[in-house]
């Protein structure tokens, strides 16, 4: 709150000026004019809050805004839903808002931040994102024919999270599904529905929860392994290496039979001590008149080391 005083100009200095007031005390301001002369009187304004009331004002308002911060926050910064990892040679992992698009992205190895970085991924649909991200891993030849193509997906639900909202997961296969088909490759698509204590030791190890969910069941079938096993390899080499719940090279399918592209033998599962609460598997096989000659050759040739 501001009070017109007035007094006497007594010295100047600059822009700056000390005046004396009627009740005797000096007192510095603002210098109104290059015209104030010494001697002069003039009118000011001055500040009517003791010394003592400014500090209580300054904590009160402090007060104040730790209070309104968090509710700002989360209306004006977007809030994540759900994490969505996915794991093909190198793995990503994607935090989604409310209206399913990307607000976040990270990987805990060079190779995924490459990826990453390069598809801008950040303001897409996670669909979309999801589709870049198949795209430019066969680009750089993490998918291929003749090989255990394995694309393993872990969707992530913060306790913080509404219930209401969900990631649609049959959707997501149907993209990983067909953003594979489209290049003429067959391979396995998996996902998971995991825990967020599950993500959270997956972090402590810097790895997606997908890598952990595979390292977790690796271990428990038996198989002595660390977690550098699991950040040197892709998962595809890793199940195939350890013939994880059949994935071998005879998953990969020829195509002779002229089957539909989404095969019917999808498995579902749950394990909650191990993390996660339920399993999707489907196997991706190209239709036989959908095979490029380079894929017959090389699914052949894997059938005969088969």
């Amino acid at each position: 709150m501001w009070h017109q005083k007035r007094g006497i100009v007594a010295k100047i200095n600059g822009n700056t000026c000390i005046v004396l007031t009627p009740e005797g005390t000096f007192t510095k301001i603002r210098r109104p004019s290059s015209e104030t002369r010494v001697g002069e009187e003039l009118a000011y304004r001055s500040d009517l809050l003791s010394a003592a009331t400014k500090p209580i004002l300054l904590v009160a308002g402090l007060l104040v805004a730790f209070l309104i911060y968090p509710a700002l926050y989360h209306l004006l910064v977007p809030q994540a839903v759900a994490y969505v990892s996915l794991d093909i040679h190198h793995g990503v992992e994607m935090a989604v808002d409310e209206n399913n698009k990307v607000i976040g992205v990270r990987s805990f190895n060079d190779g995924g931040s490459v990826m990453a970085d390069q598809l801008n991924l950040k303001g897409k649909d996670l669909n979309d994102a999801v589709a870049a991200l198949v795209d430019k891993a066969i680009d750089l030849d993490y998918i291929g024919a003749g090989r255990n193509n394995l694309v393993v997906s872990t969707i992530v639900t913060p306790d913080s999270a509404p219930r209401t909202q969900s990631i649609a997961q049959n959707r997501l296969h149907e993209v990983l599904e067909e953003s594979i088909l489209r290049h003429g490759y067959s391979g396995q698509v998996r996902i998971y529905a995991a825990s967020e204590e599950l993500r959270l030791a997956a972090e402590k190890q810097k790895l997606t929860a997908g890598q952990y969910l595979v390292y977790e069941e690796l271990v428990a079938a038996g198989h002595k392994l660390a977690i550098e096993d699991i950040n040197g390899q892709s998962l595809g080499q890793l199940t195939a290496a350890y013939n994880m719940d059949g994935v071998s090279p005879q998953y990969i399918d020829n195509g002779s039979s002229g089957e539909v592209s989404l095969a019917e033998e999808g498995r579902t599962g749950s394990n909650v001590s191990r993390g996660y609460s339920s399993h999707m598997v489907r196997n991706v096989r190209v239709p036989g008149n959908q095979v490029m000659p380079a894929t017959q050759a090389a699914l052949a040739e894997t059938n005969v080391r088969g």
